[in-house]
């Protein structure tokens, strides 16, 4: 019998336990039928956040972003996109507006948009914002090597 790992739909929340022979196979959700991975990051509200990014078992990197910040909208652009399309299935890729979210950035203690957090089956287990260190591209790439090799 094969595992199974919990994915859940960035379209309806549903729970999707997904057999990991099939994950790279694009699978779609049971409830929905629309796909589980797209290739592109998850916007996140606060009902999808808990789901995506708190009950999955996969790794999610959230971008908490904000739109009068130069980097959030660098990372929006590219870096961010460009990893979802090369790292789904093995893990997810999201974002918040930490403007229009504000209780999620209160939440986790985001001193300074942008903030990268990567949260594995509930728990913050990396993170970086403005403040500890100027993000980029490669410091993205530098929690992705983490996330996929660490958990």
């Amino acid at each position: 019998m094969s595992e199974t790992t919990h994915v859940p739909c960035p379209h309806c929340t549903a729970r999707n336990d997904v057999s990991r022979e099939l994950l790279g196979n694009q699978p779609s959700c049971a409830s929905c039928a629309q796909a589980l991975f797209e290739g592109k990051p998850i916007e996140l509200d606060i009902p999808r956040f808990e789901a995506i990014a708190l009950r999955g078992d996969l790794p999610v990197l959230v971008h908490f972003w904000a739109a009068w910040s130069g980097t959030s909208l660098m990372l929006n652009k590219w870096p961010m996109m460009s990893a979802s399309q090369k790292w789904e299935p093995r893990m997810r890729f999201a974002k918040v507006n930490g403007e229009a979210h504000p209780d999620l950035v209160k939440r986790y203690g985001i001193p300074l948009l942008p903030g990268l957090y990567t949260f594995h089956r509930g728990q913050v287990v990396q993170y970086v914002h403005e403040r500890m260190t100027p993000i980029s591209g490669q410091m993205l790439d530098r929690m992705i090597w983490y996330a996929l090799n660490r958990l």
